[in-house]
């Protein structure tokens, strides 16, 4: 998670150091993914609960009105299929993975319909819309946004309300520290990614796909 006085930047992201957590006790399911994609303990399968309807890997609609949860966002490893579908990758699968990314993922909220989604941004870019989404997603924590494309900059116009807001209701417990907020966005994770949205071992459809075109060519 970031400090408060972080600018969500790449140099401050660092995705593998263990939170110190004692990982010695019965951990949750969420608990068991954040160690799992982290590498911070050994790994047990998570018990995958239904979709919570709304709750969606995904990003604001184009001109929507739209808040982010100023606490909870993680920095994660993702791959990106040819679909855009995101997958969130485990620390011993990395290097059996290609076209891994760096990804900030915020929780955010759609003001108009209410429902939740978590919101990849990339870390590890610096391109105009990379930027200006990032940007968006910071105003987002005080005030309703909307991104506006503008081709003719290649970028987002961020679009906030005049002066901050009061938090809406995101549908998860208040954090009490970075500890908690971290643990509750595992919680979501677990959910809206799902059993086959993780990449955790070579039998997983993404791996089997990457090594028979690999064969293919040749390689």
């Amino acid at each position: 998670m970031f400090d408060d006085n972080d600018s969500l930047s790449v140099e401050a992201v660092n995705p593998d150091k263990p939170n110190g957590r004692d990982t010695s006790f019965a951990r949750t399911p969420a608990q068991q993914l954040r160690d799992k994609v982290r590498g911070t303990a050994p790994t047990e399968e998570p018990e995958f609960v239904d979709l919570p309807e709304g709750l969606v890997v995904g990003k604001p609609k184009h001109q929507a009105q739209f808040r982010v949860h100023p606490d909870i966002h993680v920095d994660v490893w993702l791959h990106k299929s040819h679909t855009d579908r995101k997958y969130l990758v485990a620390r011993a699968m990395r290097s059996k993975v290609q076209s891994l990314q760096l990804y900030t993922v915020f929780l955010a909220r759609d003001n108009d319909t209410g429902k939740r989604f978590l919101w990849p941004i990339r870390a590890d870019s610096d391109d105009g819309y990379t930027a200006s989404a990032r940007q968006g997603a910071i105003a987002a924590m005080e005030t309703l946004v909307c991104l506006v494309r503008n081709q003719d900059a290649g970028k987002w116009d961020v679009m906030p309300a005049p002066h901050p807001l009061p938090q809406p209701d995101f549908g998860v417990r208040v954090p009490a520290d970075k500890e908690e907020a971290e643990e509750i966005f595992w919680e979501l994770a677990l959910q809206a990614f799902g059993a086959d949205g993780i990449i955790d071992s070579l039998n997983h459809p993404v791996v089997v796909r990457q090594q028979y075109r690999n064969l293919e060519a040749g390689q």
